[in-house]
């Protein structure tokens, strides 16, 4: 019998066990992750900013399905180095798991810049369960119609400022570039975009960079390159994510910004 081991619980993870289990009924399936839930589609987080529902409720599946599958779950348990040459992973507890494939599918983490003051308390990214808590538990001590800054305008971005909006807060977007999304959009687009978040009550202010976040007991205020001071007393930053590569430098695999691979996808045997 294969054994088959999966690093990460995200979609990629979980897309990557329901294809194992369908070609091979027979294969023990395991995942680690170091989060402690089950999977959950993350654009789900930005609803648990203003809603009232609790985590089981957005996720994708229950245990049982976990169990019928034969999937077994290893919660809260990072992996901290990979021995590619003797196929066995070291668990971050001090644990050896042997493999005879193994997937690394452990996602990206918030890229957050290096301005002063941007562990302030009272600034938060949003990438899992524990984040989305942390903003609505805020969102609730500050109260309604309180100024929010979030620090990115991008679709991540654009998304928590519309929560936050429904949330009852006053939210300003910062972008860098001359307009929203310019990514995925032309700029008569954008100034359509722009002109609906603006209509929802959401300021959008564009060609514009973050100096420094001031606030001691907890932010208080955002201040941009060209001097402007916004009050803030919550600011999200939405600057993009960053492979984690961490897993491949310890394992001494090779890596740029994600894991080099070939036409295969294959970093080195078997991984």
């Amino acid at each position: 019998m294969k054994k088959y081991v999966i690093v990460g619980l995200g979609i990629a993870g979980l897309t990557a066990a329901k294809t194992i289990r369908s070609l091979d009924p027979e294969g023990e399936i395991s995942i680690y992750t170091d989060e402690q839930t089950l999977f959950y589609p993350k654009p789900k987080l930005f609803d648990l900013i203003y809603e009232t529902f609790s985590a089981k409720d957005i996720y994708y599946y229950d245990s049982f399905w976990y169990d019928t599958n034969r999937i077994r779950l290893h919660l809260g348990t990072g992996i901290r180095k990979i021995d590619s040459i003797e196929h066995k992973l070291l668990t971050e507890d001090g644990g050896t798991v042997n493999y005879d494939s193994l997937l690394i599918a452990n996602g990206a983490s918030c890229f957050v810049p290096s301005f002063e003051g941007a562990y302030t308390p009272g600034v938060f990214t949003l990438r899992n369960l524990s984040d989305a808590f942390a903003i609505r538990r805020h969102s609730r001590l500050i109260g309604n119609h309180k100024p929010v800054v979030v620090i990115g305008g991008g679709v991540l971005g654009l998304e928590a400022a519309h929560s936050f909006m429904k949330n009852k807060l006053r939210p300003t977007v910062i972008e860098l570039n001359s307009y929203l999304l310019p990514s995925q959009i032309d700029k008569e687009g954008a100034d359509i975009l722009r002109g609906i978040f603006e209509n929802w009550g959401i300021e959008i202010k564009t060609d514009s960079s973050t100096e420094r976040i001031t606030g001691e007991k907890n932010v208080d205020k955002v201040i941009l390159s060209n001097g402007t001071m916004l009050p803030a007393e919550m600011v999200l930053i939405s600057s993009g994510v960053r492979s984690n590569v961490d897993l491949l430098e310890r394992s001494k695999l090779p890596y740029k910004k994600g894991a080099l691979v070939d036409d295969n996808l294959t970093v080195t045997e078997d991984v």
